[in-house]
């Protein structure tokens, strides 16, 4: 069960689908405008919400709304002049859970969270929550990382703490059978899973490697050629075409492995399947650097590109981010005011500013002056962070043509906004 408010405030964003084929200009330009204008949504966040504190659902009948809170909304948007306006949705756990199955089919992208000991999957709307691991059968204990292969059958979880101790795990859960392997217990892990879903591709502080799905375990870089890798140094990620595990490193990195040569450039460039390196080269477009961001179907991506060491404010470094064609040489589609795209196709365009909630821009059927919605997704009336998405295989073929606008709330129309007009101009009088 979902309920919607009206709200002001809460600008904490989550998701994020963009467009892709936009001029790099008017792009940054929309960015901008919209930056500030989700600034002045913040600072009046107080205020709206004294307005609208009664509003306890949304009424759609034929395209327009007769709650009056809503009434009362729209005229807020008016007087301020803002070109968006914010939502608040809660979901409410089901009273008896259904655990979900690994091979379950689904009509949206899922969202997988950890909320009160349970790892859930939901729509990317919060609705139709299942359990997709059950508290009694997690070994895990705070909100971490979550990667689901590409076929569903697999899950790893990632912690930074476990049972309140630095020090996390990294754990593969088979969902077919329910049996977890735990393949580190050190500040967890990051992953790559091919498309195939045999292999994931894991990094952590103690481990580089692959999970070999049909052997069921951790095939380790130093098994097959003594590599170990650049630990402590990046995520790792997978060439286009898989032959390739490619990982940042730093100059100063490079002088305790002497088989790296930063004068080459700063990628290691690894056999997928052997992990002898093959070359050290400048892989990635210029100025990229230590973490890449994928969309969910792999097709696009973001990098990150202003520092060499994580200890340093995202928010100071980010500077131009740009989207990227996830196939050499990289082409750039569009400038992006967000480090985590999730998903990109012709018929959506959202945007990540932070963690819990989505920022979902007009879409191209809507008739609206409105340029964009910011939706803050709550769940039995708690905040959940760390949401990590991933697309359903039975979704993978059609995501191209997919619109997920209509899941949520239509913006205000013309219409709406010039009588919200005439009642304040007839208020005045």
């Amino acid at each position: 069960m979902k309920k919607t408010e009206w709200v002001g405030g809460g600008v904490i964003a989550l998701l994020v689908l963009i467009a892709a084929f936009m001029q790099d200009d008017t792009l940054q330009a929309e960015n901008n405008t919209l930056t500030e204008e989700i600034d002045v949504l913040e600072a009046n966040a107080e205020a709206v919400q004294e307005d609208v504190t009664s509003v306890s659902s949304l009424r759609v009948i034929l395209g327009g709304r007769e709650d009056p809170e809503y009434e009362s909304y729209l005229e807020w948007i008016v007087r301020r002049d803002l070109k968006g306006w914010s939502i608040d949705i809660d979901t409410v756990s089901p009273a008896e859970p259904e655990m979900a199955a690994w091979d379950d089919e689904y009509t949206m992208p899922q969202m997988m969270f950890y909320h009160d000991g349970h790892y859930w999957t939901a729509n990317l709307d919060g609705s139709d929550m299942k359990i997709l691991i059950h508290k009694d059968e997690a070994d895990i204990y705070f909100n971490g990382t979550i990667s689901r292969s590409p076929d569903g059958s697999h899950i790893l979880i990632s912690t930074t703490e476990h049972g309140g101790v630095i020090g996390g795990d990294c754990q593969m859960m088979n969902l077919k059978t329910r049996e977890k392997i735990i393949l580190s217990r050190r500040l967890g892990c990051g992953v790559q899973w091919t498309k195939d879903s045999k292999r994931a591709y894991i990094v952590g502080t103690d481990v580089i490697g692959y999970f070999d799905v049909a052997l069921g375990r951790l095939v380790r870089s130093h098994e097959l050629n003594g590599v170990e890798g650049l630990h402590g140094q990046s995520g790792g990620y997978l060439s286009p075409d898989e032959n390739h595990f490619i990982m940042y490193f730093t100059e100063e990195y490079a002088k305790t492995r002497p088989f790296l040569d930063p004068s080459k450039g700063r990628y290691a460039i690894f056999d997928a399947t052997t992990f002898e390196l093959v070359k050290i080269d400048d892989y990635y477009p210029d100025g990229c650097k230590r973490e890449l961001y994928y969309t969910i179907d792999k097709k696009y991506f973001t990098c990150e590109k202003g520092y060499d060491h994580v200890s340093h404010d995202y928010e100071d470094q980010l500077g131009d981010i740009f989207l990227y064609e996830n196939i050499l040489p990289f082409e750039k589609v569009s400038r992006v005011n967000s480090l985590r795209p999730i998903l990109v196709n012709k018929n959506n365009r959202f945007i990540i500013r932070s963690s819990t909630s989505l920022i979902r821009h007009r879409a191209n059927n809507e008739s609206s002056p409105l340029k964009y919605q910011i939706v803050r997704i709550e769940f039995d009336g708690k905040t959940v962070g760390r949401r990590m998405y991933w697309l359903p295989p039975n979704l993978s073929d059609s995501v191209d043509e997919l619109d997920f606008n209509i899941a949520f709330p239509s913006l205000p129309t013309y219409e709406e906004l010039e009588q919200a007009k005439l009642r304040l101009m007839g208020k005045e009088e």
